[in-house]
């Protein structure tokens, strides 16, 4: 006879990532993020791509960007969105960073959790935005 002994694993689950919102100033607004990344900068520019995906996908309800900046079904806003990530084109429209608390999710795969509040001056993003032909100057 033969017997054999499965062992399982103990692993943490990340939390899934969560945005949350809020007015910050007549200009800005403030994101409360949750994401994870391989290390704290990876984190930081995930955290970075959320805010603005919400920003330009989905919008902020009771703010001054109630309505989302670009359409999603676009292929040209998608180009737009990956470009502006990937070059960091969105560091001068972050006016304050905070980090809120920051974490291993465990050993086993070197993950990292932030939690951060990211404030985003949306009335420069909403003028460069019309500068570069993104959207239109009177409206969406």
């Amino acid at each position: 006879m033969t017997f054999i002994t499965l062992q399982s694993c103990s692993r943490h689950l990340v939390p899934s990532e969560s945005i949350s919102a809020s007015s910050y100033s007549d200009y800005e607004i403030s994101f409360y993020v949750i994401t994870s990344g391989n290390n704290r900068t990876d984190a930081m520019k995930n955290a970075s791509q959320k805010v603005f995906e919400n920003i330009f996908y989905i919008g902020t309800p009771n703010s001054i960007n109630n309505l989302p900046m670009l359409d999603a079904n676009k292929g040209e806003s998608k180009l737009f969105f990956s470009r502006f990530i990937d070059k960091e084109e969105f560091k001068p429209f972050i006016t304050k960073i905070l980090e809120t608390s920051y974490s291993n999710t465990d050993n086993l795969s070197k993950k990292v959790k932030l939690e951060t509040k990211i404030v985003v001056n949306i009335e420069s993003l909403r003028r460069y935005l019309q500068r570069e032909g993104t959207i239109r100057k009177f409206g969406y």
